[in-house]
């Protein structure tokens, strides 16, 4: 018979006692495949719980858990109508359990059940109650059925769970904005940049307080902000901003040298230009102005109120036969825009 040395042996018993550990803990596993999906690796956790199903030392105790994850992977790798069933039968398996309700109702408002995935929340909820990012998530979908009411409810309850934590911040403010409530939203987005929010939370700030018509809270947000940490939309609302302080300085500068202070790799469309325009006509710059709609009318040559603003800058400057010929050609683009001087 052929023996093998000590050590071998040794050796042997502790790769076969280690491998059978693994088989047996499925806890381990399940965990792993959470790691997966929390890392975006849905295929790999699909095949992870389909392998750990089928697996004949899973303990009884874990296989609706198995089977949530099996089905929280198919909602991630765009299969959520083959979850649906298995969630559901989870859920009459383990009554008790928040996790299936909350995983159910991704899957329906994944399949386009939103209304049935309302209950699921709801339950979700009842069960765990004071889960407030499961509560933003439900005010989420609410949002999106336009029960803003509904969703204000979850969202208060939410920043009452969390102290006011920068995701049901943002959850208000997106509520907020999509109900049209950008004087609502003002509130929420400015306590969002007392916790150093960055650019994107900055911009809808500014849009909201320009529809609300605070030009001065428009300013204090972009007077000390350089050009070049703009972002395009805050670059067209910086533009009214001047017009509507009857002022000029900053699209005087960009005239004078039109790469500076600007967002890198970004050209100034047509309407920016045109606004620009306005701003330099109101802050009583004609020459500039005329500039500024030249440039505007080289990028959208077809665009008759270009031409008919053209005209009143040219008016200004006294230059009449030029600005009859600018209103001819407003006419012809747009003979009602045209027909009004």
């Amino acid at each position: 018979m052929l023996r093998l040395p000590l050590l071998t042996v040794l050796f042997v018993v502790i790769v076969a006692s280690a491998a059978t550990g693994a088989e047996l803990d499925d806890d381990a596993e399940l965990h792993r495949i959470d790691e997966l999906l929390a890392a975006g690796q849905a295929e790999a956790a699909l095949a992870r719980a389909r392998s750990l199903l089928t697996s004949p030392d899973l303990e009884p105790r874990n296989q609706w858990r198995a089977r949530q994850r099996l089905a929280t992977a198919l909602v991630a790798t765009g299969r959520p109508a083959e979850a649906v069933p298995l969630l559901e039968a989870v859920v009459a398996e383990v009554k008790g359990e928040p996790s299936p309700r909350l995983n159910l109702a991704r899957a329906l408002v994944a399949v386009g059940q939103a209304g049935r995935a309302v209950a699921e929340y709801q339950r979700a909820l009842e069960l765990d109650p004071g889960r407030a990012e499961w509560r933003l998530e439900y005010a989420g979908t609410l949002v999106n059925m336009r029960a803003y009411h509904a969703a204000g409810q979850q969202i208060a309850e939410a920043r009452r769970l969390c102290g006011d934590c920068p995701p049901a911040l943002r959850a208000e403010a997106n509520l907020r904005l999509a109900a049209g409530d950008a004087a609502g939203a003002v509130a929420p987005l400015r306590a969002l940049r007392s916790h150093g929010a960055g650019v994107d939370v900055r911009g809808l700030l500014v849009a909201a307080l320009w529809n609300t018509g605070d030009v001065e809270g428009v300013a204090a947000e972009l007077d000390s902000v350089p050009g070049t940490d703009l972002s395009p939309d805050e670059m067209l609302v910086l533009v009214q901003l001047e017009r509507a302080r009857g002022r000029a300085v900053r699209v005087l500068q960009w005239l004078a040298e039109p790469t500076r202070d600007r967002p890198a790799a970004w050209e100034p469309p047509a309407r920016f230009w045109a606004l620009a325009s306005e701003a330099c006509l109101a802050a009583n710059e004609a020459a500039a102005a005329l500039a500024a709609i030249d440039l505007a009318l080289e990028r959208r040559p077809d665009v008759a109120v270009y031409h008919h603003n053209r005209a009143a800058v040219l008016i200004a400057l006294g230059r009449q036969d030029e600005a009859r010929k600018a209103l001819d050609e407003a006419r012809r683009l747009d003979p009602d825009l045209g027909g009004q001087h």
